[in-house]
């Protein structure tokens, strides 16, 4: 640490704001610049950036107060929502959300956005604003860091680097998984290409060939369609209700004025909101609150079984997860309980409800997508034959489970990351001694 000065962030690296062209020149935008705004970093968890929902021209660039940022940016949202951090993986824009930072020669990007992630808190009680909070350039400038020599900058993000890439993989490698799965269900159970390709007068050989599977499988499928109430579907295949073939129940909140319900202590039973299924992906590990069993027991609020589906249903329509172990919800949730003697299965609601059109339900609030309990208990699905579904289980169930086990490594790396970064950017480990060999 004798080698370590403190410093404040604006002796290392230049701040710079944004600036959003005249929505009014049609001339200004879709153009090859990348334009970005807090929105494009929520629930983005990737170090680089590259692009987000617009772009820009040359001349609304020009003619703004945009300023084009160069590759390695370190981009920090500094209006509500604060704290949002990614680098710029290659030159882009942003608005006046951001006060983006420029490293100087002392100073390595890299470590700089782990201090900017670590450091967070800090940052955000500078914040100034009545209504909504913003850090100011100077409220940045001001912050104050410990650097230490550019080596060592290196090293420590070197290290965070490892941890961030290889959970990158495995996120990317869950991505794949789950587009492999929604591709089998969407062809099988969507788009009928096994059926249409019957109904064409293909073979089964050139359909085997077409779709990669074997001719027992393309058999099972009718080769002809009927009517029913979502449209054609193959025949034989019936529409129910999704209340007929799961047990359906809707999570509760108990009063916020009893702040004895609510916890954040990880003994008590996780209580997913909708804020906490945005921030996951297939698989629902972490929600930012707990309550208490007795909370749980005094208002009658069920537990949902592990690998359960979730479904929000009021404000935000259509999020989908699936629950890691025994969990909790709020009212605008509502879950799926597949037990064993069910002719569907976790894996089969999911995707089910993934590809589903929620436009299709109509919508019972004025002031956001949503539906009632009841809309969501006669949500139509289809069921095909009985063997073709035990068969699609028995395809894409190891798919989930891999996804699952790699999310709980995700989570696990997440962890060692969390510790290691406080350490690390303080300076109360040595990095030439740390060991992170297991992690790669």
């Amino acid at each position: 640490m004798s080698e370590w000065k403190e410093v404040r962030l604006g002796d290392v690296c230049e701040i710079v704001g944004g600036g959003t062209p005249s929505t009014k020149k049609d001339e200004y935008w879709n153009g090859d610049i990348s334009w970005l705004t807090p929105k494009d970093l929520s629930n983005y968890d990737k170090k680089y950036i590259y692009r987000g929902e617009r772009s820009i021209t040359q001349e609304g660039l020009e003619k703004s107060s945009a300023k084009l940022l160069p590759k390695g940016t370190i981009l920090f949202t500094s209006r509500a929502p604060i704290g949002y951090v990614a680098i710029a993986g290659k030159e882009v824009c942003t608005n006046q959300g951001f006060k983006s930072l420029i490293c100087k020669d002392k100073a390595y990007n890299q470590f700089i956005y782990y201090v900017m992630k670590f450091k967070t808190d800090d940052i955000i009680k500078v914040a100034t604003g009545s209504t909504f909070k913003e850090i100011s350039g100077n409220g940045l400038k001001s912050i104050k860091i410990h650097l230490p020599p550019l080596l060592t900058q290196k090293k420590i993000a070197d290290i965070l680097s490892v941890i961030d890439e290889k959970i990158e993989t495995l996120q990317n490698i869950n991505s794949t998984l789950e587009e492999m799965a929604k591709t089998i269900f969407k062809s099988w159970f969507v788009d009928f290409d096994i059926t249409k390709a019957k109904v064409s007068g293909k073979s089964d050989d050139e359909i085997a060939k077409e779709f990669g599977i074997n001719r027992e499988i393309i058999q099972l499928f009718p080769s002809e369609f009927e009517t029913s109430e979502i449209g054609e579907i193959p025949k034989g295949w019936e529409v129910r209700k999704i209340n007929e073939i799961s047990n359906i129940g809707i999570g509760k909140t108990p009063p916020r004025k009893e702040k004895e319900c609510f916890t954040t202590n990880k003994n008590d039973i996780k209580w997913v909101s909708i804020k906490d299924m945005g921030n996951s992906n297939m698989f629902i590990f972490n929600t930012n609150e707990y309550l208490t069993k007795e909370a749980i027991k005094k208002y009658n609020i069920k537990i949902v079984p592990k690998n359960s589906v979730l479904l929000s249903f009021k404000l935000t329509l259509g999020r989908v997860s699936i629950t890691s172990e025994e969990m909790v919800t709020n009212e605008a949730i509502a879950h799926f309980i597949i037990d064993n003697n069910s002719i569907t299965s976790t894996e089969y609601i999911y995707l089910y409800l993934k590809t589903f059109n929620f436009d299709k339900l109509g919508n019972t609030s004025s002031i956001a997508r949503a539906v009632n309990s009841k809309v969501v208990k006669n949500i139509p699905i289809l069921i095909s034959d009985n063997i073709i579904i035990k068969i699609f289980n028995k395809i894409t169930a190891p798919i989930f489970q891999n996804i699952e086990n790699n999310t709980q490594q995700i989570q696990t790396l997440q962890q060692t990351r969390d510790t290691l970064l406080p350490k690390l950017i303080n300076g109360e480990i040595e990095v030439d001694e740390l060991d992170i060999r297991g992690i790669e």
